[in-house]
């Protein structure tokens, strides 16, 4: 690191050293969580309950996600827009405020890429426990979003379904 000393020219070249060494600071603080949750979901059969925290803080982050009045709007919107296997695992990974304070940066690297992760890690299968569909079909309170509800009824039916028939392939 020394040689950067002697660097005189102070433009785009260590600009764009700099973007890239915070942008894998970012990818390497979010990887470290969703490491420790691949590492639980893989350890805990999925006919054991994961620890309590880690299905309550699903069920925390759906009423921030469709809650009808946040303060974190975008955040929130961005949320929303998550297939139901990312919101699930996010939150299994991140407790609400965490994501509440998180930096946009970190936040927004995180919603771009939490589907993703979840494909390559091959997570889907470990995502569908009684516990976690417990959580996600359980009982919220009257204020919350009628899209919770559609939620509830369409998107995560619709995630146990592709998984059902992604089993079925895999059989075959």
């Amino acid at each position: 690191m020394s040689d950067l000393w002697s660097y005189s020219h102070v433009d785009s070249p260590l600009d764009d050293v700099l973007q890239k060494v915070l942008h894998l600071k970012t990818q390497l603080e979010v990887q470290k969580v969703l490491q420790a949750t691949v590492l639980l979901l893989r350890r805990r059969p999925s006919n054991q309950p994961l620890p309590k925290q880690q299905a309550v803080r699903v069920k925390h982050l759906m009423k921030f996600v469709f809650e009808k009045a946040s303060r974190e709007k975008k955040k929130q919107e961005k949320l929303k827009n998550l297939d139901c296997n990312s919101l699930v695992f996010l939150g299994l990974s991140y407790n609400v405020k965490t994501l509440y304070e998180m930096r946009m940066t970190q936040f927004d690297f995180l919603i771009d890429n939490i589907g993703d992760f979840i494909r390559r890690h091959k997570l889907n299968d470990y995502l569908y426990r009684s516990d976690i569909d417990r959580v996600v079909n359980g009982q919220f309170d009257a204020e919350d979003d009628d899209s919770l509800k559609e939620f509830q009824k369409s998107e995560y039916i619709n995630c146990y379904i592709e998984m059902f028939w992604t089993n079925i392939t895999r059989a075959h």
